[in-house]
């Protein structure tokens, strides 16, 4: 049995503001527009993937994949710093 991890802030953040657009936009959508894979952008907003039989392992987005990750659904640096991603400022240009 593994336990449950929670998403961090920001990914829990930018899944609301995917699925909050109008109209909703997929995981694979969103992956495509922000240049990562479909499965990378499920673990990241998930904060966790499987590693093996019954092994879940924490998953935390680099500041650049993050940063291009809010540029998709269009969440702010500010947005994302609110949240505990400070880190992510200088990746996240317009």
């Amino acid at each position: 049995m593994t336990a449950q991890l929670n998403p961090p802030a920001e990914t829990e953040l930018i899944r609301q503001r995917r699925e909050a657009a109008d109209p909703p936009m997929s995981r694979r959508r969103a992956a495509a527009k922000a240049g990562i894979s479909p499965s990378q952008w499920s673990d990241i907003e998930r904060g966790h993937k499987q590693a093996g039989s019954g092994v879940t392992v924490p998953v935390q987005a680099t500041a650049e994949t993050l940063a291009r990750m809010a540029r998709t659904i269009g969440m702010s640096p500010e947005e994302l710093a609110a949240a505990g991603r400070q880190d992510n400022a200088g990746n996240h240009q317009q």
